[in-house]
């Protein structure tokens, strides 16, 4: 039997995301906090809140990165984006 044991626990902010996407998070060593947004399996980018308080954007596969004043428009940036991409 294998165990594992959790170093750190990151908190995911109070977020509402519709029924098809889904939201984890691992802690990065730059970015700390680095909350990824799922459909299905396809990962559709990640978000994490800068020193400044900003939401920061990183779609999937653009190299594009907006910041936003909360995380639920953070998200819909990466939901508006991953649309172009499927």
């Amino acid at each position: 039997m294998t165990q594992i044991t959790l170093e750190h626990q990151v908190v995911l902010p109070q977020i509402r995301v519709l029924d098809d996407y889904e939201i984890d998070g691992v802690l990065d060593k730059d970015f700390g906090a680095l909350y990824r947004l799922w459909r299905g399996w396809n990962l559709l980018g990640t978000f994490y809140q800068d020193l400044q308080g900003k939401w920061v954007a990183q779609p999937s596969l653009s190299n594009s990165e907006q910041r936003f004043d909360t995380c639920e428009e953070a998200q819909q940036e990466i939901i508006s984006k991953s649309g172009l991409l499927i």
